[in-house]
């Protein structure tokens, strides 16, 4: 990790317990002036009338449906957060009998160079863009990968790439059991700096993908994608917990009124 991704994740763990505490400060502050208004029974009337007043069907339907479409967005949430931290967590694992999900990061292979004339010649149109989800294959033998496949493949670096590939030095001399591939991006003039070897690759693209749902995935892959996801599971704790409370105090007071009408009348 480096320095900069030191100080980002310092810097959204600062922004999550701030927004922790600034949301715990205010719900405390509402439920202590909601908590005095029913103590000290300025919301007598309206304990009535909520007492007697039974549900319409619409309201029910109403609530019904907000609990439904709470429940949908949490597990939506938690799902795409659990698919992107799996898909980040084994981005550099070669891919098996089950075929991989990639994002796209960058726009080498959106569209065709014109100095890229092999792509015309030979209508190469499988071009990905910047964020679209990819699905990876598994790779074929190294002697049966061919000229222009796009194959994905992890850099020296410590990054992954998305290229196609434009020359293959067959076994000779020099390495005489393995293959030398050397890639491009459609959208680059030029191949990339070094020629990667079969134990780099990681699957092979064969043009199945959706547009621009990486921005999603990568943004839970990010701190402050993991900021959402903290605050959601957050709201979800301790709001249930601050109305079950304010139930009990209402509930309270509700007997308190009834107690205190049997015993005038």
């Amino acid at each position: 990790m480096s320095q900069y991704d030191v100080e980002i994740l310092i810097l959204c763990l600062v922004v999550f317990v701030a927004s922790c505490a600034l949301a715990t400060f205010v719900l405390t502050y509402v439920f202590r002036l909601e908590s005095k208004c029913v103590v000290n029974g300025l919301l007598d009337d309206k304990i009535k009338k909520a007492a007697t007043k039974k549900p319409k069907k619409g309201e029910k339907v109403v609530l019904f449906s907000w609990c439904v479409a709470s429940c949908i967005v949490v597990i939506a949430i938690c799902a795409v957060f659990v698919f992107s931290l799996f898909t980040y967590i084994n981005r550099f694992e070669q891919v098996g009998t089950v075929p991989a999900i990639k994002v796209v990061q960058s726009s080498s292979m959106e569209r065709k160079d014109e100095q890229n004339t092999y792509l015309i010649e030979n209508e190469l149109n499988d071009q990905i863009k910047k964020y679209d989800l990819v699905l990876v294959h598994s790779l074929p033998d190294e002697f049966e990968l061919e000229l222009y496949d796009v194959v994905v493949y992890k850099t020296v670096d410590g990054n992954f790439v998305i290229h196609r590939i434009v020359d293959i030095e067959e076994p000779n001399g020099q390495h005489p059991d393995r293959r030398y591939f050397t890639f491009r991006g459609d959208n680059v003039q030029y191949s990339d700096k070094r020629p990667v070897l079969y134990s780099q690759m990681i699957g092979i693209y064969r043009g199945e993908r959706i547009g621009f749902l990486g921005k999603i995935v990568m943004f839970f892959q990010s701190y402050a994608g993991y900021m959402c996801l903290g605050l959601v599971v957050f709201y979800f704790i301790v709001m249930p917990v601050v109305e079950r409370r304010m139930e009990k105090l209402i509930d309270s007071r509700r007997r308190a009124i009834k107690a205190t009408e049997e015993e005038s009348g």
